[in-house]
């Protein structure tokens, strides 16, 4: 496979008397099929590097975690991200990674803590980053901390999308906060946010549940609008 093609192109330099360096692990990465680079090949690789005393680019590093991340091994991405951090090679692609990782892993504080210290640390993360926050709260069922986190996003230029109200939704409902998902869903509304088939019903659900029919009627009027509602194509 391309894995084995890669370890193979860095027997060949070796023999001709190159030292690979940073650069060069970046471009052969960068050449390896994605689905081809496991997560046991990452942590083979990292300790290549620090065997051959090479410091890991952020692309590398970045590549390394989201390895990690994929096979839901949120353990050594967080050890690579703290690797990261004490290399002052810390990259948005590489902590989205480990966000998402703890997600996977249903650890919402961790992916709060992180998103906290990345924050603090001025790294600007993408909307990516932020939605596996809220998800992973969802997962929780921590809702406040689900809406905490959306609520966020605006100060950072950030605008929440599909993924990110659809989560903070379901975190309402499962919280039986009818009140909450009438509030966000107008709010998604007045954001021209295009929800998805599944997350209108969760919200009609929410609000039927609390036994509030007006809202029922209210939440069934926005979601027959076109400009809302498209169907999901995932």
């Amino acid at each position: 496979g391309h894995w084995r093609e890669f370890l193979s192109s860095l027997d060949q330099l070796r023999q001709l008397g190159y030292q690979p360096d940073a650069i060069t692990f970046g471009t052969l990465l960068a050449t390896s099929e994605r689905g081809s680079f496991r997560w046991h090949n990452a942590l083979g690789l990292f300790s290549h590097l620090k065997a051959l005393a090479v410091q890991p680019s952020t692309v590398v590093f970045g590549t390394l975690v989201s390895a990690c991340e994929r096979a839901h091994e949120w353990r050594p991405a967080l050890q690579l991200l703290q690797s990261m951090r004490v290399a002052g090679a810390l990259s948005t692609v590489g902590c989205g990674a480990a966000v998402a990782a703890c997600e996977n892993a249903g650890l919402w504080r961790e992916a709060l803590r992180l998103m906290k210290q990345m924050t603090s640390s001025e790294l600007e993360l993408d909307l990516v980053a932020w939605n596996s926050a809220v998800s992973a709260c969802n997962m929780a069922l921590r809702w406040q901390a689900a809406l905490a986190v959306v609520s966020d996003l605006q100060p950072r230029s950030l605008q929440a999308d599909h993924v990110s109200c659809s989560a903070a939704l379901s975190a309402c409902d499962k919280g039986h906060l009818w009140q909450a998902t009438l509030l966000l869903m107008r709010a998604c509304q007045h954001q021209k946010v295009h929800l998805h088939i599944p997350a209108c019903s969760v919200a009609v659900s929410s609000c039927a549940r609390g036994l509030h029919a007006a809202s029922v009627v209210d939440l069934l009027h926005q979601c027959s609008e076109a400009e809302l509602l498209t169907v999901s194509t995932r």
